[in-house]
């Protein structure tokens, strides 16, 4: 007769990796999971809409670190911890994770007098990197390299502007506002 080991209590460990801003899936992310002294350690790379998941990690604490490739300053690397601990019956646990990812970015508001500016057009110097003021005058762009870059907005019938921003880490999100004279 063979004698049987109890069956050792492991996890699934998976969730998604996601822009903190808009939501979306973050494709191609290297997601390592790693507990100390080498316990477990594995690494994969998220599907098209940011998906990933590890199977039969071991009961413990683990990082879990989220990266993207080639993304230089342009996204905030995150580590987070995961706790796995043993179901009551010994079966497989679940942990699922949303992971989110900070990009580098320029944000503001755009206005003449108490008015927003609408279809501004907000570019970052240099780059091809632009965007255009919401119906509240609001603007966003994302996924700048930090650095010093000078954020330059144009709109019909308003003068030129330009302002220096330094975006000193990856994640830094700086906020520039731009009062606009008529021409």
């Amino acid at each position: 007769m063979i004698p049987l080991r109890p069956r050792t209590a492991t996890a699934v460990v998976g969730g998604r990796v996601r822009d903190k801003v808009s939501g979306q899936g973050l494709r191609g992310v290297v997601v390592r999971i790693g507990g100390t002294g080498g316990v477990f350690a594995d690494e994969t790379i998220t599907r098209s809409n940011g998906l990933f998941h590890f199977l039969k990690v071991p009961i413990g604490r683990y990082g879990l670190t989220a990266i993207l490739p080639g993304s230089g300053t342009r996204r905030l690397p995150t580590t987070t911890e995961v706790v796995v601990a043993a179901t009551e019956d010994n079966r497989p646990a679940r942990v699922f994770l949303d992971v989110l990812l900070k990009s580098t970015a320029v944000r503001g508001l755009v206005s003449s007098g108490d008015s927003p500016v609408v279809m501004a057009q907000v570019r970052v110097k240099g780059s091809g990197e632009r965007t255009f003021t919401d119906r509240e005058g609001k603007y966003r762009i994302d996924g700048l390299e930090a650095g010093k870059r000078t954020v330059q907005v144009t709109a019909p019938g308003f003068r030129k502007s330009s302002k220096a921003a330094t975006l000193s880490a990856a994640g830094v999100e700086h906020t520039l506002d731009f009062k606009l004279a008529r021409e």
